[in-house]
């Protein structure tokens, strides 16, 4: 019996092979003529997808848990090579295959790192055709995070099934993928309505809008400009700021909270207030260390707006940037921003880095842990507000922790092998396995001066960093491909 594995990549091509239609139509709309690369990469994108779609069409064999981590990983794969195809024909980028599928994983994981120079200079279509890799990662992002890997019960995300989320727990959205998939992409949809009228109503111009409201609700944080957001105006940064902060909150808890209308449900939700607690603490510290450096009450409203976007952008996996000297922060900052990019923001969300919810239950882990050194015969429980959590939730957490920092000091190992120096290696890894983009050193705001092999070592930490890391890491142990 045929696998439904290739059937189901090639539904994914085909659909990719489908967003090719709207930058040709920027294209039409502001007569560029650069309609070529789009052609290319829908046909061949399209044909491929037919055909493996037509070789297993009639498959109905079941899949195992087994088949759905090496179909997220393939799906993933296979889109953002395809998605290459445009980088490397569009003229005038000049972009090797290494650059290009970097470009393209960057996008479709929401990263939002970049190998391009000169984006000021580049027609609408390749453009618009860049952030809406990010609009459409977001979308993939939400429904792998809540639907398909607590299912596959990867690194502590079973959580989201019901096992600690108390409020969650009583409020299941939906009892099959697909009609989880359609409520979350409806809150995801009306974010991204909302977040484009608040860019037009600020000033911004409509074509602008929509490429920054594709990369702000994804939490990208690609820009259709060099300049991301350092020359734009307050009103940008505070509806900018605004919808990062919505992007890097659980769809989980957007949903039940619009279903009942009522916003205080945000604050039933225990990660929800930890993140908002986490960004106001850290936005504090960042803007006292500032001021206290600079001995400069004159500009503190600046200093204060700046602060405060760089902590939710960095925090949300965005990483874009107000201040281009923000690596050059006085003291500690650069590093604790580091740090900061490293939790992340809600799962659930389309944030990267560790996650809220997990940061919480490693803590109670420690605690417990410290409890039965000083009490060895004693019987502990851990509970976030009334729910009880499980022994194997929290193991996997701590798990789950482990490998991310064994994967970490593999990859900042594997950059320094390349040649980068070692603060550059540490924010490369950092912001890849992440999903944030910019860095400190040679990454600030570009990674076109890291060698290939840093590049590919980027490519893989992204994927790795976007599926949980376990749903790649599985795939290297031998016991998964015995039968």
């Amino acid at each position: 019996m045929l696998s439904q594995k290739p059937k189901i990549i090639g539904i994914f091509l085909m659909f990719l092979s489908l967003t090719m239609l709207s930058p040709l139509l920027v294209d039409y709309i502001y007569d560029e003529d650069n309609a070529y690369p789009f052609v290319l990469n829908f046909t061949v994108t399209f044909l491929c997808g037919f055909l493996l779609w037509f070789i297993s069409r009639k498959s109905n064999k079941k899949l195992s848990n087994r088949d759905g981590f090496l179909i997220v990983t393939l799906v993933w794969i296979f889109v953002t090579v395809f998605g290459a195809i445009p980088y490397m024909s569009f003229p005038g980028l000049n972009l090797s295959f290494t650059n290009a599928v970097f470009e393209s994983v960057s996008g479709f994981t929401t990263t939002g790192g970049t190998v391009i120079e000169g984006l000021d200079k580049l027609p609408h279509s390749i453009l618009f055709y860049r952030q809406q890799t990010e609009f459409f990662g977001g979308m993939g992002i939400i429904v792998l995070s809540v639907a398909i890997l607590p299912l596959l019960g990867v690194g502590g995300m079973q959580l989201y099934k019901a096992e600690v989320s108390g409020q969650w727990k009583d409020d299941k959205i939906a009892p099959k993928i697909s009609s989880t998939a359609k409520a979350l992409w409806m809150v995801y949809l009306l974010l991204t309505f909302l977040c484009f009228i608040s860019y037009l109503l600020v000033g911004v111009e409509p074509f602008d809008a929509i490429c920054y409201t594709f990369s702000t609700v994804s939490t990208g944080g690609f820009a259709p400009s060099d300049a991301s957001m350092t020359d734009k105006p307050l009103g940008m940064l505070i509806v900018c700021a605004i919808f990062l902060f919505l992007g890097a909150t659980s769809f989980k808890a957007h949903y039940i909270a619009l279903s009942k209308f009522k916003i205080s449900h945000y604050f039933r939700n225990i990660e929800f207030k930890a993140y908002f607690y986490f960004l106001f603490f850290t936005s504090f510290i960042v803007c006292i260390t500032i001021i206290a450096h600079t001995n400069d009450l004159s500009n503190i409203f600046s200093i204060v707006t700046n602060s405060i976007f760089q902590v939710i952008s960095i925090s949300s996996s965005a990483g874009f940037v107000s201040d281009n000297n923000y690596y050059l922060w006085p003291s500690f900052l650069p590093i604790m921003l580091m740090f900061i990019a490293i939790i992340g923001g809600c799962g659930g969300s389309t944030a990267g880095g560790l996650k809220m919810i997990r940061a919480i239950l490693f803590k109670e882990k420690a605690i417990l842990e410290a409890k039965r050194v000083i009490h060895p015969q004693g019987v502990f429980t851990v509970k976030l507000g009334d729910i009880h959590i499980s022994e194997q939730a929290l193991n996997r957490v701590s798990g789950f922790i482990s490998v991310y920092i064994i994967i970490f000091a593999g990859g900042w190992l594997a950059l320094l092998g390349c040649g980068l120096d070692i603060p550059t290696a540490f924010s490369t890894i950092a912001t890849t396995l992440s999903n944030v983009g910019p860095g400190l050193g040679d990454i600030g705001s570009n990674f076109k001066n890291l060698p290939k092999e840093a590049l590919w070592i980027c490519n893989f930490a992204m994927i790795a960093g976007r599926l949980e890391i376990f749903t790649i890491l599985v795939l290297f142990m031998p016991d998964f491909w015995r039968k």
